[in-house]
């Protein structure tokens, strides 16, 4: 701090100079010089109003009591500042300084202002730069209230944000992957019931005579399966499989000829009935009747094309 006003002493006097004054110089400050001081004392620049106080000082001694009653006239809460200011650059003029401000018009009272040491530093802001200040903290206090509340609003957001994520995966798990019509709620127990109904209608001429016939589809015949499945750990797992198919006058029993359905087409054939112990690691080791180890392998593409 002391350092910065003694910069603004130097840069005073390398404006207003420093040199002896010549014979016959006045003991008033020059209009130039009063304006500054006056315009330093209107922004509450106290380093300014010292800066040149001293460097009219030091310019021209016979203008010490001019500049001081400037001072007080134009910043009196600034007063007793530059005059210790002063009277630390000048200390053969403390004495008479304080003989000038021992009675100066529209000071404050004894108590309002305390007179400054030259030990104190930094100096005290004037009156209106410290409501200034507290005006700043108020302010500063007020903008941590708006980030902690700003903050707080932010961490909610992204707990919604991720909520909204989570329903997203599992709607979107949901639509991918069809649920079997009938299922067990158990975590551990599944029990899946499908199956598919495949009835057709035909219709035969062979010029002699004509006829419709409902038949079953001998390719895919319909049919009803049962799969259960229970979990005994994360790896393995034991279940069942059964499966049967349900003719009636399969299209590879059927005549143009016959009256009736054929009767020995009709009934509840067996396509798996088996057991099975599933491995994570290991595969799948299945008993009875069932898909061979092969079922399926024609369809299987290595060569990535």
């Amino acid at each position: 701090m002391r350092a910065c006003w003694l910069l603004s002493i130097l840069l005073a006097v390398s404006i207003f100079g420093w040199s002896v004054p010549p014979a016959g110089a006045t003991d008033n400050i020059s209009a130039a010089t009063e304006k500054a001081l006056r315009a330093a004392a209107a922004r509450s620049d106290l380093a300014m109003m010292s800066a040149l106080a001293i460097g009219a000082i030091a310019d021209n001694p016979e203008l010490l009591e001019s500049v001081i009653s400037t001072v007080a006239n134009s910043a009196p809460n600034f007063v007793d500042s530059v005059s210790l200011r002063v009277s630390t650059a000048f200390p053969g003029y403390a004495e008479r300084i304080a003989a000038l401000n021992s009675d100066k018009p529209g000071r404050e009272e004894p108590g309002e202002h305390k007179l400054l040491k030259a030990s104190d530093d930094p100096l005290p802001l004037p009156a209106t730069r410290a409501q200034q200040v507290q005006a700043l903290r108020a302010q500063n206090s007020a903008l941590k209230k708006q980030f902690a509340r700003l903050a707080e609003e932010a961490r909610k957001l992204g707990e919604s944000v991720a909520e909204n994520n989570r329903e997203i995966t599992q709607s979107a798990a949901s639509a991918t992957l069809p649920k079997a019509p009938v299922m067990s709620g158990s975590e551990f127990l599944k029990l899946s019931i499908s199956g598919q109904i495949n009835r057709m209608m035909l219709y035969a001429d062979d010029g002699n005579q004509a006829r419709w016939f409902q038949a079953d589809n001998d390719q895919s015949s319909t049919h009803l399966a049962f799969n259960a499945e229970a979990k005994i750990d994360d790896q393995l797992s034991f279940g069942t499989v059964f499966e049967v198919k349900i003719k009636s006058n399969s299209t590879a029993d059927v005549t143009i000829d016959q009256e009736t359905a054929v009767l020995a087409n009709q009934g509840f054939t067996r396509r798996k009935m088996e057991i099975f112990l599933a491995h994570e690691a290991l595969g799948t080791l299945s008993l009875g009747q069932g898909s061979s180890a092969s079922n399926g392998t024609a369809e299987v593409d290595l060569s990535g094309t």
